[in-house]
């Protein structure tokens, strides 16, 4: 369970990383605007999800 949470752990990290550079080099904001904070909200609600899912099914070698 350990590698799962450090797993979605790094995947909101990078998302966030994308989300930030798009923000600031495609719509010039040196903060992340209103649009952009909703998208990462929803990223890692969504990476929480996947989260608790794999967390039901941890002992399934097909999700590793």
């Amino acid at each position: 369970m350990t590698h799962i949470k450090s797993r979605i752990t790094r995947e909101k990290k990078i998302v966030e990383l994308m989300i930030r550079l798009y923000c600031k080099r495609k719509e010039r904001n040196r903060e992340l605007c209103p649009a952009c904070q909703d998208l990462l909200k929803y990223a890692h609600a969504r990476l929480a999800v996947s989260y608790t899912h794999l967390r039901a099914h941890e002992t399934c070698a097909d999700l590793v």
